[in-house]
């Protein structure tokens, strides 16, 4: 992303109507700066959501990198099993709330993925 629009706090100020409708048209960030210095960056709402999405979704691939790394591993067959036996439990819980049977809570369930997973 690269910020093309610069003006002057004063300047933003003086007419933000216009700085708005430029920033809604171009989609392009304006930096504002205060005594000749950068000061702030305002960006249109998609692109600051976007901007948000692309550091999720970039934290999320390091923190994979580092799961590998740590040797944080499961297998296929471990996650599936894993699915199976919360899948049971729930549907054990939902037929027992049909039923009517008192006291029983999901905490209950002896059902638990493996760590980080």
């Amino acid at each position: 992303m690269v910020v093309e629009q610069v003006t002057s706090l004063t300047n933003f100020r003086g007419d933000p109507d216009y700085y708005f409708e430029e920033l809604s048209k171009n989609k392009r960030p304006l930096l504002l700066t205060r005594q000749n210095k950068s000061s702030a960056v305002l960006l249109d709402t998609a692109q600051y959501q976007a901007l948000l999405e692309q550091l999720a979704f970039m934290k999320s691939v390091a923190d994979g990198l580092e799961d590998v790394h740590h040797k944080r591993l499961f297998s296929m067959d471990e996650v599936f099993d894993s699915v199976d036996r919360i899948i049971a439990e729930a549907e054990k819980y939902s037929a027992e709330l049909e039923l009517g049977v008192p006291g029983y809570k999901l905490k209950d369930c002896n059902t638990s993925l493996p760590n980080n997973l």
